[in-house]
């Protein structure tokens, strides 16, 4: 990480962008050509506001990581609960389905026994008095 921290200090430009302060070669910064992307022997030197913000940028990084990783690990625990109580939901629903035919086939049993049975027997008529 410090490498990488290095070697993209060397690519932005300092505060003020009309003068090279910031960006001015020198023997302390030692990242090799290979790493930087640099001219072989060019070697650059950034002020330490920038350090300090690059350095702040990946703490601020790191931490949407973690906050990141913390939520996906909730998400999983809700999608976890979400498919049990579908797994229940659909139980539910098919408990109703069987409720609901075995309703309709006691009515339609019902009504027959009812239609048989006043085909059975005359309708009795009271007298009035």
């Amino acid at each position: 990480m410090q490498r990488h921290n290095k070697a993209l200090a060397s690519l932005i430009p300092s505060k003020n962008a009309n003068t090279t302060e910031g960006l001015l070669p020198s023997n302390e910064d030692t990242t090799s050509s290979k790493e930087s992307g640099t001219p072989a022997g060019a070697t650059f030197t950034t002020k330490p506001s920038l350090k300090n913000f690059l350095e702040e940028q990946s703490t601020s990084i790191d931490s949407a990581v973690d906050d990141r990783e913390e939520n996906m690990g909730q998400l999983e625990l809700y999608h976890t609960h979400l498919a049990k109580w579908k797994q229940q939901h659909d139980q539910q629903m098919e408990k109703m389905k069987q409720l609901e035919t075995l309703n309709k086939t006691i009515s339609n049993d019902l009504d027959q026994e009812d239609c048989r049975m006043s085909k059975q027997s005359p309708p009795v008529r009271r007298s009035v008095m």
